[in-house]
C-alpha cells in the first residue's frame, strides 16, 4: 500500500499548516485514497475542527461519502465531535443522508450515546424515526445499548415507541433484552397502553 498523498496525510493528523500548504500548492481538496477516504472524512472522524473549516473554505464537498456511503457528518456524529457536526451543518450538510446500510448521523450518534450531538441534529431537522435498512430507528439503537439520556431526548422529540424493526422488535424489546429496567420504565411512561414484552431476544444484531 502506497503512502497517502500529502493532503490526506496532513488532514488525517490534524496538521492545519500542512493542509493549508498542500491546498495552496493546488492539491485537489476532495482527493480520495484507495479506500475512498477524503481529507474531510479523516478530519471529521478525528474531530479536527480547524482542518474541517479550512477544507470547507477551499470548497471541500460537505457530503462527499466514502465507499460505505458514510458522510463527514455521519463520522463526526458517530465519534461525538459536536463542534465538527455544528460546522458541517452550518455548511448545509444533509442531516438525513443515509449510507449503504441506511444508517444516519442521528442513528449513529444515538448508537454511540452522544446526547449533545443527538440534540444538535434534532434541532437542525434530523428525522427522529428514520430507520436503517434493517428497520432500526435511533430510539432502538439507544435503547439496545442503554443510553438513557439519548432515549429520553428521542422520546421528548416524539420518537415512535411502537415502531418495529425487521425482526418485529420495538425499542422496549431492546431495553428489556438488555435488562435495562430504567429505560423500560422510561419508555412505558411514553405509551398510553404498555405491555411488558413477553419475548426477549439474546441475539440482537
Amino acid at each position: 500500500m502506497g503512502a497517502k498523498p500529502s493532503l490526506l496525510q496532513a488532514a488525517a493528523h490534524g496538521d492545519v499548516s500542512l493542509v493549508k500548504l498542500a491546498l495552496e500548492r493546488g492539491e485537489v481538496v476532495d482527493i480520495k485514497d484507495e479506500n475512498g477516504w477524503t481529507p474531510l472524512l479523516f478530519a471529521a472522524r478525528e474531530g479536527f475542527e480547524g482542518v474541517v473549516r479550512l477544507l470547507l473554505y477551499y470548497d471541500a464537498t460537505p457530503d462527499l461519502p466514502g465507499k460505505t456511503g458514510s458522510t463527514p457528518l455521519m463520522w463526526a456524529a458517530f465519534t461525538g465531535h459536536e463542534g465538527v457536526v455544528q460546522i458541517l451543518l452550518e455548511r448545509k450538510a444533509k442531516v438525513n443522508a443515509q449510507n449503504v446500510v441506511g444508517a444516519t448521523a442521528l442513528g449513529l450518534a444515538a448508537q454511540s450515546g452522544h446526547a449533545s450531538v443527538v440534540q444538535l441534529l434534532l434541532n437542525c431537522g434530523a428525522t427522529v424515526d428514520l430507520a436503517d435498512s434493517d428497520g432500526w430507528t435511533p430510539l432502538m439503537q439507544a435503547a439496545r445499548i442503554s443510553h438513557t439520556d439519548v432515549v429520553r431526548l428521542l422520546l421528548n422529540n416524539k420518537a415512535q415507541v411502537n415502531a418495529v424493526n425487521d425482526q418485529g422488535k420495538t425499542a422496549l424489546h431492546m431495553a428489556a433484552a438488555e435488562g435495562n429496567n430504567g429505560i423500560v420504565r422510561l419508555i412505558q411512561e411514553f405509551v398510553q397502553q404498555c405491555e411488558t414484552p413477553l419475548e426477549f431476544t439474546s441475539s440482537m444484531i
